[in-house]
């Protein structure tokens, strides 16, 4: 263990115990909806109820047969979620299965193309590491469908993965700060640390997951995630319950909103901790910070068969502003891809682009947004508060406690931004174009340059508003009884720096504020991007350098692997 920081004593005794509950509730799953083989395989690693679990084994090895085709979903389009648990249960539990069973489960990787139709982070990681893993544990089974031995193609999947995890430890996962990807990320690199024969992707997989940890201390407040997140869902996006990187968050360092943690199966499976420098950054991590952090833009084909799209250049700034009285943070700025790029229709992808979060409360949070149609060719991707495919019509800005938006949109597309306003958190006062809200000693106004009206669908109406019109500017401000007398005197000072919106040019300003299309001003100051790939008081990678500092020391330096 790292003796600079012995800090991370004081979690293990709470991990043990949150790791036997976890324990407890694996073993109450139920495996007869099983679909993927997530119990089963933990079933079998603790040989338990083990004849139920291998009969259900070889349903899901009958992957076609299986409920998918029953329930009339596309089996292709998750075959990959199944592949990477049977090739675990391969690793972990060869001793509890029968010959039978074993050669179920080889002949589903013998038979099948266990690669999905989506091409996503968590799918591409998915299919490379259960062919990886096949191959060092069956060598010389042939792959029907990719018409060679498994050992054929070791070479290939290690490098891919090897080369993977090295840029993103540059510049950043692509489905950024996810709620729930990130989960299905860290499952992806916790398998590949434990199985593979690759001593160098192992550890390379090991201390990937220690810079997620990183990543998301950056955006943390005392058990919630706040900003700006990429690959969001409605759910996820109108509370933190639906975020399952803070189960895996708690697992391991406890988080105080989760009493009940869920299933972490993969987890328990594991001897993997975090490195004692994880625990150290999360326990230096100032209350009051600044964070910033540049990710690659993703890059993926849209139409099938699907191809590996080159890597463009380009950024996703993000920024985020977290204090113990709330956390405010925008994607500050966001690089186009290149016109004639394959990847360019994935912009805005189910991304949530800013957001406040106060304390206390699971759904305590506010953005604006502008909602898809909500039809077949949007659906959750630009659905009712989820991304902007397609469209790409929002800019935003975030410094301190102010975040700004604006909504240039196009003429095929509803004219309508909606936000979030719980209402029933906070003393509230209509004002105009305004809206001031007070909650314990936090204040925040909202302005809404087009005004504002109380949201028409039924299922959001206790909390949704609704601004008409094809251009907007939304302000945010979040403060405290520390910088005001009183919420009179907050409301006084914000109406006394008047909003200015220049509809023409998509100009906004406000205080020290300045943002157009194409440019962020501080002070007067240009802000120049891309910021570096981590940067906060106690993280630092500078630009696609590879080398993570945690308190001014290295700790790790990609480019050695």
């Amino acid at each position: 263990m790292d003796s600079l920081y012995q800090g991370y004593e004081k979690y293990l005794d709470e991990f043990e115990y949150r790791k036997r509950m976890c324990i407890s509730k694996c073993l109450e799953r139920e495996i007869e909806n099983e679909l993927y083989g997530d119990t089963i395989m933990f079933n079998l690693y603790m040989g338990y109820k083990t004849e139920e679990s291998l009969a259900k084994l070889m349903k899901v090895a009958e992957w076609y047969d299986h409920s998918f085709k029953r329930n009339g979903r596309n089996p292709q389009l998750e075959i990959d979620f199944a592949a990477m648990r049977l090739i675990r249960i391969l690793h972990y539990c060869d001793k509890a299965l029968t010959d039978e069973a074993r050669e179920a489960v080889k002949s589903f990787f013998n038979k099948y193309n266990f690669e999905s139709d989506y091409k996503s982070e968590n799918h591409m990681l998915m299919f490379r590491l259960s062919r990886l893993l096949y191959a060092e544990k069956y060598p010389d089974e042939y792959l029907e469908y990719y018409g060679g031995k498994a050992g054929d193609f070791w070479q290939e999947d290690d490098k891919f993965l090897t080369d993977y995890f090295k840029f993103r430890a540059k510049r950043g996962w692509a489905e950024f700060d996810s709620f729930g990807y990130m989960t299905e990320i860290f499952n992806c690199l916790l398998t590949i640390r434990d199985c593979t024969r690759d001593k160098n992707l192992s550890k390379l997989s090991e201390e990937s997951m220690n810079v997620m940890f990183l990543d998301v201390f950056g955006d943390y407040m005392d058990g919630l995630y706040g900003g700006a997140h990429g690959r969001i869902y409605e759910g996820q996006v109108l509370s933190y319950k639906g975020a399952g990187v803070l189960q895996v968050v708690n697992y391991y360092f406890g988080n105080k909103y989760i009493s009940d943690p869920t299933p972490r199966s993969f987890q328990i499976m594991s001897d993997y901790m975090p490195a004692p420098w994880v625990y150290e950054a999360l326990d230096t991590m100032p209350e009051t910070r600044e964070n910033y952090e540049s990710k690659h833009l993703h890059c993926i084909s849209s139409t099938l068969p699907h191809k590996q799209v080159p890597q463009v250049d380009g950024s996703i700034n993000k920024y985020t502003y977290a204090t113990p009285d709330f956390v405010i943070g925008a994607v500050n700025f966001q690089d186009k891809y290149p016109e004639d790029s394959d990847a360019k229709w994935y912009a805005h992808h189910e991304q949530h682009e800013w957001d406040l979060t106060l304390p206390g409360l699971l759904d305590c949070r506010i953005f604006s947004h502008h909602p898809g149609h909500g039809g077949a060719d949007e659906g959750k991707e630009h659905g009712r508060w989820t991304g902007d495919l397609g469209c790409g019509c929002g800019q935003f800005f975030c410094n301190k406690g102010i975040a700004i938006a604006t909504y240039n949109i196009g003429d095929n597309q509803d004219h309508l931004i909606n936000a979030k306003v719980p209402h029933k958190y906070f003393e509230e006062i209509f004002d105009g174009k305004y809206i001031f809200l007070k909650r314990n000693n936090t204040y925040v106004s909202l302005y809404f340059s087009e005004g504002y009206r109380k949201g028409t669908d039924p299922a959001y109406i206790d909390f949704e508003m609704e601004s008409v019109g094809a251009k907007h500017a939304v302000v945010c401000q979040a403060a405290t009884n520390k910088e005001f007398a009183d919420f009179n005197a907050f409301i006084a000072d914000v109406k006394a720096n008047p909003v200015k919106f220049d509809k023409e040019t998509m100009t906004v300003e406000y205080r020290n504020l300045k943002m157009n299309p194409t440019e962020r001003y501080i002070d007067g100051e240009k802000v120049k991007f891309p910021y570096n790939t981590y940067d906060n008081p106690v993280v630092l990678e500078e630009f696609a350098s590879g080398i993570i500092y945690v308190n001014g020391r290295e700790v790790v330096d990609f480019n050695k692997f």
